[in-house]
């Protein structure tokens, strides 16, 4: 229900951003760039691995309508991106949440429902020996220690060789006995590291998509109940209409096409119980892919169980009429306190249901939309 917010704001951050992206992918260096290109030519000779993993998304839905329309073989393509039942991508999972913490995504809440938290905490991890920490220590541990480039070496040779020794490392070109001097545990227990709350969903699934699984633009952060729970290797419908549902994408107007509806079984002034009040979401335009996405989610459920939301705006509106809102302000005005209606508007109902721009809070659209029917915005 919320747009993903990027980390660039003009056209060099933006390059800037997606060729850091495509780096990151390429340096693991277990990926198959040469045959990858060669299949996607054969699709459309302006793509490549660098495009796949870095265009937008209404581009990469662009090319899976063009894929189901020339019923393109995808079994060598999908090949490079998934072995048996191991997705390259889990070999890449952690060093794209490593990516999305380093260029300060804007995380708040969960992208899909608005409910959950999803966000980035600092934290010292205290290693007791160095074996522990050789074995143990993520890709951002080790650039944090070693620097990006020689981190990311080491990282990358401990990966592949799990049962190596510290020794060892010097066979890493560029690779020092200086460097290796800088392994101690005294510096690796100042470190203070990023972790991520929040887990990556695939809006086309890997398990349908798979060619897509590393797009950047394809994977949306949200939080574990709507990726694991809910979501998990489910597909939308239409893949044209995916386009403006999809928080990663640039045409994103979800709410547009929902709303939450209040419907209140009693007058307003006898309503004192959960039980008196039903929130419905409302398919504005009746889109299957909505109901989908309604559905996908379970969100009628979830927001069912947090309706005592709605009913504190009730309650407060039940206390605060108009009439006794501008009977309030004149007492303060009579005493010379300075408060204006704006001001007692959000001490009253809160902040953020009065913030033109968004604010990305838990249940910001929820809110909004009872406040409006409450007429309090």
């Amino acid at each position: 229900m919320r747009k993903v917010i990027y980390p660039y704001k003009d056209l060099d951050s933006e390059k800037k951003f997606i060729n850091d992206y495509y780096l990151a992918i390429i340096n693991k260096k277990i990926i198959n760039e040469s045959g990858i290109n060669t299949e996607l030519k054969k699709i459309d000779d302006k793509w490549s691995l660098e495009k796949l993993v870095t265009a937008k998304f209404s581009e990469l839905l662009d090319l899976a309508i063009k894929i189901d329309e020339i019923g393109f073989d995808l079994t060598l393509l999908n090949s490079y991106f998934k072995k048996g039942d191991d997705y390259l991508y889990n070999s890449f999972q952690r060093t794209i949440a490593d990516f999305i913490i380093e260029n300060n995504f804007f995380l708040k809440t969960c992208h899909y429902c608005n409910i959950n938290y999803i966000n980035v905490f600092n934290q010292f991890i205290i290693y007791e020996t160095l074996e522990d920490f050789f074995h143990s220590a993520t890709e951002q541990e080790w650039k944090k220690l070693l620097g990006k480039k020689t981190g990311l070496k080491i990282y990358d040779f401990i990966y592949k060789n799990p049962n190596c020794k510290t020794d060892e490392l010097i066979k890493i070109k560029g690779v020092t006995i200086n460097t290796i001097s800088k392994i101690n545990l005294k510096e690796i227990n100042k470190l203070e590291t990023s972790k991520n709350h929040f887990t990556l969903d695939h809006v086309l699934s890997k398990k349908n998509h798979v060619y897509l699984s590393l797009s950047i633009y394809n994977l949306v952060p949200s939080c574990s109940p709507c990726n694991s729970k809910f979501k998990g290797e489910k597909d939308f419908v239409d893949l044209k209409f995916i386009n403006s549902i999809s928080p990663s994408s640039e045409d994103f107007k979800l709410d547009e096409y929902l709303n939450f509806k209040l419907n209140l079984k009693k007058d307003i002034s006898n309503i004192n119980h959960l039980e008196d009040i039903e929130v419905k979401i409302k398919n504005i335009n009746r889109h299957t892919d909505i109901d989908n996405f309604i559905e996908m989610f379970q969100l009628k459920g979830r927001y069912e169980w947090h309706k005592d939301i709605a009913s504190d705006l009730i309650q407060k509106r039940k206390k605060y009429s108009n009439s006794q809102i501008e009977e309030i302000l004149k007492l303060f005005k009579r005493n010379h306190i300075p408060i204006n209606r704006g001001m007692f508007m959000r001490h009253i109902f809160g902040d953020n249901i009065f913030e033109k721009e968004l604010t990305y809070e838990p249940f910001e659209k929820y809110k909004k939309d009872i406040a409006k029917q409450l007429r309090i915005i």
